[in-house]
């Protein structure tokens, strides 16, 4: 059985066999494995560029929008607190009539409907505008008013966006948000490569909305943060370098220009409510004389980003990474990087990352970022 593997230690291991007739074979080349860092405790902090919560302005606006082509319904959210919680205004031609409902937790619940005029022609163009009022919701179309009721389901700010089902389409010609204060939130007619709406086909005639596309919601850019350290290490021998790292999201560390290890999308999924999957890094030839830099990416992957059909934010909504770097001296000294309140954080080129819908990478943001991850940069702004 032999002694209990210590943690933060590096073995060497090799093998030999005998065969049938008590042969030996000679032993293997070498090989080399290091353990984690065991039952210690973490010294480092959960670090990541926090949320990025809706202001204000997005709890009492306004939706104007022309639309035409509705066939089956198209449904326009308002007060979207996430992907899986809204009102759904649902304007039906099947049922001639404007179908509320309640979005919870990715289940639907239908109010009391309000039937359109007798001879509504629902392919046709028409102005519809639907308004968030504290806990009343107001529907006009084509400048009369259609419904008002109250619901108070969701009184904190939300975004809008709009959804069909099954064969269900509609086409929008241009969307308009105004705040309650007048400020505008939104204003697009969909010229060619309009980037608005996360889902939803931009044609010459606006946004085609059909369940080919899934959701159209108001693209909300969350970009990637950049989180980096810079440190000096002096002009000690290293003798050894460690890193132990891992995210609620997904991540990728830099160390001194350089990318770290060769994972991808690590840690990996976990049911991260119960446990976090760390990693570790042998860094000992990036580490440098002088100053270093420890930096960091972590994007949403399972922990925020979209999981299957259960949407986003299954495990939380604020992506975040945590490491501890140990490097140890040829004179028996040590000394301990972490992640804590010091490291600095700004959004970085990839403006938009999912595991379901892909990534949007701005170049013009990476030229002006360029050289983050070493030492030197200037990280003050």
């Amino acid at each position: 059985d032999g002694p209990a593997l210590k943690p933060r230690t590096d073995y060497v291991w090799s093998v030999r066999v005998w065969d049938g007739q008590g042969n030996t074979s000679p032993w293997s080349e070498p090989a080399r494995f290091g353990t984690g860092l065991g039952d210690r405790p973490w010294t480092a902090e959960w670090v990541g560029a926090g949320s990025r919560k809706l202001g204000a302005e997005w709890t009492d606006y306004t939706v104007e929008f022309t639309a035409s082509d509705i066939s089956g319904a198209l449904g326009v959210y308002v007060r979207g607190q996430d992907t899986e919680n809204a009102y759904m205004w649902q304007i039906s031609d099947a049922q001639k009539a404007l179908r509320p409902h309640v979005k919870r937790d990715g289940g639907y619940s239908t109010l009391q409907e309000t039937p359109f005029p007798a001879g509504f022609d629902f392919a046709a163009e028409h102005d519809y505008a639907i308004s968030v009022d504290g806990d009343t919701i107001t529907t006009v179309v084509d400048g009369e008013q259609l419904d008002r009721r109250t619901v108070a389901t969701f009184g904190g700010p939300g975004i809008m966006g709009f959804r069909t089902s099954g064969a269900e389409r509609g086409l929008v010609h241009d969307v308009t948000v105004t705040s309650e204060d007048g400020t505008v939130l939104v204003d697009t007619d969909f010229p060619a490569d309009d980037r608005t709406f996360a889902a939803g086909t931009v044609t010459a005639d606006g946004l085609r909305v059909d369940s080919t596309g899934g959701e159209a919601w108001l693209r909300r850019e969350q970009a990637v943060p950049l989180l980096r350290k810079e440190f000096d290490l002096g002009d000690k021998e290293v003798s050894r370098a460690r890193v132990y790292a891992s995210a609620r999201g997904v991540y990728e560390l830099r160390l001194n220009g350089e990318r770290v290890g060769d994972a991808e999308l690590a840690p990996g999924w976990t049911a991260y409510d119960k446990r976090v999957d760390y990693q570790t890094y042998d860094v000992t030839e990036q580490v440098r004389d002088g100053a270093n830099v420890l930096g960091a990416e972590v994007a949403p992957g399972w922990y925020s980003g979209k999981v299957a059909m259960f949407g986003t934010g299954v495990y939380g909504q604020d992506n975040s990474v945590i490491a501890e770097m140990l490097v140890e001296f040829t004179d028996g000294t040590s000394t301990v990087l972490r992640t804590d309140d010091t490291w600095t954080t700004a959004d970085g080129p990839t403006r938009e990352a999912d595991l379901l819908d892909g990534e949007s990478y701005d170049a013009r943001v990476a030229e002006k970022v360029d050289g983050w991850d070493e030492p030197g940069f200037d990280d003050a702004g």
